[in-house]
């Protein structure tokens, strides 16, 4: 009788504590959906303005020691005009941080000229019109980017590399005024260079972005001079450029919504 009854006693004791146990019991909580996620894969297009400075120096081949030149000739002259295309990119968010790559090519046409280059339209009273021009064809860029998210909002800095199709040319015009002769050269380069800038984008429903990018491109190139098709001359050719463009981007891929747990 005293064996049964210790041994209610403490079937009684298991059940108060497991009951003490249930009422004070929380399940752990699930991480709530609550904002934006910019993780995923995106493409679209862009198209915007492009503006800055070509800078164009020769030198003839025959230098003065110590590496002096028998003839140093240096133009500047701006150019501007539009420019469109495509782009693809890749983001991952990291609680309000973002990071990603990007890979763009656009079609352009960036051009400008100076009809005294090098002031030799002046030197030669003229007699000889001296015209110098630059125009940028194509520009492709491949940037990393990084940013801070508000829900759909988005903004970013850019650092990467840039390549560009530019031609340059000289043309002599006899006489400057009315020519009666005109004699052109022209070289095509790839110029390369730095690119850096940032910009905006906005989330118009999860797969929909809108954008405004702004980028500053180095473009350089050397070798040949322009001049008689390089026959006597070497030549650096340097564009700096400005663009801003509006872009439209379709994003798939990540989750909807970043998730933020509970409190």
């Amino acid at each position: 009788m005293r064996i049964t009854n210790l041994l209610a006693g403490a079937v009684a004791l298991v059940g108060m504590t497991c009951g003490a146990a249930a009422d004070g019991y929380r399940a752990p909580s699930a991480p709530a959906l609550s904002g934006y996620s910019w993780s995923g894969v995106y493409f679209g297009g862009q198209v915007g303005y492009g503006w800055g400075d070509a800078n164009i120096t020769e030198s003839l081949i025959i230098s003065v020691p110590p590496g002096g030149s028998l003839l140093l000739a240096t133009d500047s002259h701006s150019v501007d005009g539009w420019l469109a295309g495509v782009h693809l990119g890749a983001m991952k968010q990291f609680g309000t941080l973002v990071f990603g790559t990007e890979l763009s090519l656009s079609g352009a046409n960036i051009e400008g000229s100076t009809g005294d280059c090098a002031g030799l339209t002046t030197a030669a009273a003229g007699l000889v019109g001296v015209n110098c021009s630059s125009k940028v064809n194509w520009l492709s860029t491949a940037v990393g980017r990084a940013g801070i998210a508000w829900d759909r909002v988005l903004v970013y800095g850019s650092l990467g590399y840039a390549l560009a199709g530019v031609d340059h040319s000289i043309t002599l015009t006899i006489p400057a005024a009315a020519p009666v002769a005109t004699i052109a050269w022209q070289k095509s380069d790839v110029a390369h260079g730095v690119a850096f800038g940032g910009g905006l984008s906005w989330a118009m429903s999860r797969d929909i972005l809108l954008g405004v990018d702004y980028l500053h491109v180095n473009l350089e190139s050397s070798g040949e001079g322009v001049l008689l098709g390089g026959a006597i001359t070497n030549g650096r050719r340097d564009v700096d450029l400005n663009v801003i463009t509006g872009r439209l981007s379709y994003k798939f891929g990540g989750d909807c919504c970043a998730a933020v747990p509970m409190k």
